[in-house]
């Protein structure tokens, strides 16, 4: 096996590995989210069990408290479901990016009208991307409780540029 394959192999492998660890990272943080949210939730049944027996300002304490726990767990699985959101539509985008970067490679190598064409909806395809990786990270920003409104215009733009990219396909076939 030759010096250039076996660096090339290796190469390859490490890429592996590092990705392979990044999933088996966010697996392990999903799991960590979720056992956290479970907990405080146990905590809540707790208040709620103490409340029952109190009476008076301590049982409405212990069922504020009791809300308020529950509203917490609520709240970090809804950042929790839109960090994993986010990531798989960075890895969708991606994806798009990395062929765009090949159909910008056959732009490059067409003549005339044609290239002007494949140019022309390239740029449509960056734009949207761009776009898109704009409102991804304003997804970072915004609260737990504002990401389903959030998801939906990111849901509509990665609609659009799907149906664009399916447009410049046959274009760049």
């Amino acid at each position: 096996m030759s010096k250039r394959f076996g660096g090339a192999l290796l190469c390859g492998a490490l890429a592996l590995l590092v990705g392979c660890s990044d999933m088996k990272k966010d697996r392990r943080d999903v799991t960590d989210v979720q056992q956290q949210a479970e907990r405080i939730r146990q905590q809540a049944r707790e208040l709620e069990e103490k409340a029952r027996a109190a009476t008076g300002e301590a049982k409405r304490a212990l069922e504020k408290d009791a809300a308020e726990k529950r509203a917490a767990a609520d709240r970090l699985q809804r950042k929790q479901k839109a960090e994993e959101f986010r990531r798989e539509l960075t890895d969708r985008l991606d994806e798009f990016d990395r062929k765009a970067h090949e159909w910008k490679k056959q732009a490059d190598r067409a003549t005339g009208e044609a290239k002007q064409k494949m140019q022309t909806e390239l740029e449509r395809l960056d734009e949207k991307s761009k776009d898109l990786r704009v409102r991804l990270d304003k997804l970072k920003d915004s609260s737990g409780d504002t990401w389903e409104e959030v998801k939906k215009g990111l849901d509509r733009a990665m609609s659009e540029l799907h149906t664009a990219f399916d447009r410049a396909k046959e274009r760049f076939r």
